[in-house]
């Protein structure tokens, strides 16, 4: 179920060059100083048909927020939420000094019956460009 967090769970790994993404506390560590380029991809599943739902989303620094996108949908499709499916992105540029971490957070999540489908589904990646 969607929930207000500081780390989404990214469990599934398919490049991890250095282990600098952490699967148990789903942050990436910054090895070196540097601009990192970042980008999430989310896939989300309706609570309910009919419900108007806000989540405001993106990247933590260190715990905090860095980049939050406002996403604000409405679900109109299916039974239960049933086929009502969608994918949303976000990107950046991030400044790490050594030792800083990123992690996916949520919050402002008006309703909680839907869902952030994990592992194959949704991916969040990054990587070091200066």
């Amino acid at each position: 179920a969607w929930a207000n967090t500081a780390a989404m769970p990214f469990n599934q790994v398919n490049v991890n060059n250095g282990n600098h993404f952490s699967t148990s506390a789903y942050r990436f560590t910054a090895p070196v100083a540097g601009i990192y380029y970042f980008t999430v991809n989310l896939s989300l599943a309706a609570g309910s048909t009919g419900q108007d739902d806000t989540m405001y989303w993106g990247f933590y620094k260190n715990g905090s927020t860095e980049s939050l996108t406002k996403d604000n949908w409405s679900f109109r499709g299916g039974g239960g939420g049933t086929g009502v499916e969608f994918t949303s992105t976000i990107s950046g540029f991030i400044s790490l000094s050594a030792n800083d971490y990123v992690t996916i957070g949520a919050n402002g999540i008006s309703n909680t019956t839907g869902l952030i489908q994990g592992s194959g589904f949704s991916m969040f990646s990054g990587h070091l460009v200066a």
